[in-house]
């Protein structure tokens, strides 16, 4: 439906809608917007999924740089919040300045919001998702931030790790030689055979019994057709054994 309109020369109000979310601070969600209503509230969808109905708080708000041209880096938008009622700024001081904290910027029509005549709380463009990066200034006035995309992820490590090739990060299972059992309170590895290798992968006695975090001995202790339970990346490796 959103798509269609976008096609006509006249499709009524446009509509920005924005969430803060600062759970992971420890705070809530705040509903804000720049329209305003002479005889009510904005109301529309709210941050839940399926989503409920909430009421947007009008306030002085300005956002720019959402632009993007596919070439370069991605943007790093910046919004500007009214201090006047000193909300927001009481919110940056509790919450550590809400970095970290996630806005969501609903595009919609009018026509869409809640109690107009073509209610639909999926009728939107697609979400925009920042998480606010830096504070660049605070007043009296007002607040402002540096946005970051969420698929911004430079410096980051896939899958959030170090990838080793040769090197299996699982912590295995210790014999404790007073009770001749072992204990996986710590253990990850899931191994719990009564095949015993050491870390050389030669064949010991129970309590030699080690592991030398390599494929191979991986292979010593996993000899069916399942998977091997390895942590390690086996695959960055030029030429496969």
């Amino acid at each position: 439906m959103i798509s269609s309109d976008s096609q006509k020369l006249d499709v009524g109000q446009y509509i920005e809608l924005f969430q803060f979310d600062t759970r992971i601070l420890g705070g809530d969600v705040y509903y804000f917007t720049k329209t305003i209503y002479s005889d009510r509230a904005v109301k529309w969808r709210d941050i839940n999924t399926p989503p409920g109905i909430t009421e947007y708080t009008p306030i002085d708000l300005q956002i720019e740089g959402f632009e993007t041209n596919g070439e370069g880096s991605l943007p790093r938008p910046k919004v500007t919040v009214s201090n006047v009622n000193r909300a927001m700024g009481a919110a940056a001081i509790a919450w550590n300045d809400l970095l970290r904290a996630t806005i969501y910027r609903y595009r919609t029509l009018k026509k869409y919001l809640a109690g107009e005549a073509n209610e639909d709380l999926s009728a939107h463009w697609p979400v925009d998702i920042y998480r606010m990066e830096r504070k660049t200034d605070q007043n009296k006035f007002y607040l402002a931030w540096e946005l970051k995309c969420l698929l911004d992820c430079e410096g980051q490590k896939l899958p959030r790790r170090q990838v080793l090739r040769n090197a299996c990060r699982h912590v295995y299972r210790t014999y404790i030689s007073s009770t001749g059992t072992f204990d996986y309170t710590e253990a990850t590895c899931p191994y719990a055979g009564t095949a015993y290798y050491n870390a050389l992968g030669n064949s010991v006695t129970v309590d030699k019994d080690r592991c030398g975090k390599r494929v191979s001995d991986c292979r010593l202790r996993f000899t069916g057709t399942q998977g091997l339970p390895t942590t390690a990346f086996p695959g960055l490796a030029k030429v496969s054994a």
